[in-house]
């Protein structure tokens, strides 16, 4: 069975374009890399613990190698990566393991949907956004679908620099 992704608001060569992608089988390199956390993750949780080490090493990695890549600390790729290693490494102390299925399941909505709900929620964090918080704008960011003209423009759902996940919302 071959899997298919597609990008409901962007096409392959509009990403291509946009961030110069690197690609393997036309999925972005992104996509790949949270297919691989969402395996390891999906190993840790089903009794093999090193699947849990494994993701943490390879969001290590991330951080690195997008924060090279964008060049900063502020960047929204960066941010996403070091908010979810948090999460893993929270997830990591013995009495809170059981945390491990949030960024399980999260993962894997990413990978199989484009929908990332840490994305959406750091948009919302104040160094990441313009406007006043309100039950409106909260809305919007979780539930909008974004479209090809708000997309990059940051009106709708506001990541301008994003490339964090590997969908067309804000990769």
């Amino acid at each position: 069975m071959i899997i298919t992704y597609t990008y409901p608001m962007i096409s392959v060569e509009d990403l291509k374009q946009k961030h110069n992608f690197k690609e393997t089988n036309s999925m972005p390199m992104v996509w790949w890399y949270w297919l691989a956390s969402a395996s390891l993750l999906t190993i840790g949780v089903m009794g093999w613990s090193i699947g849990f080490a494994l993701a943490i090493a390879l969001t290590s990695i991330q951080v690195g190698h997008f924060f090279a890549r964008e060049g900063s600390i502020k960047a929204f790729p960066v941010q996403l990566r070091i908010a979810y290693l948090a999460i893993l490494l929270v997830a990591a102390i013995e009495p809170l393991n059981w945390l491990y299925y949030i960024p399980a399941v999260g993962t894997w909505l990413v990978v199989a949907t484009g929908y990332c709900l840490l994305a959406r929620g750091l948009t919302l964090m104040p160094w990441n956004r313009k406007e006043p918080l309100t039950v409106n704008l909260v809305w919007e960011t979780f539930t909008v679908r974004a479209t090809r003209k708000d997309e990059y423009s940051g009106k709708v759902f506001r990541i301008t620099d994003c490339n964090a996940c590997s969908n067309s919302y804000c990769s």
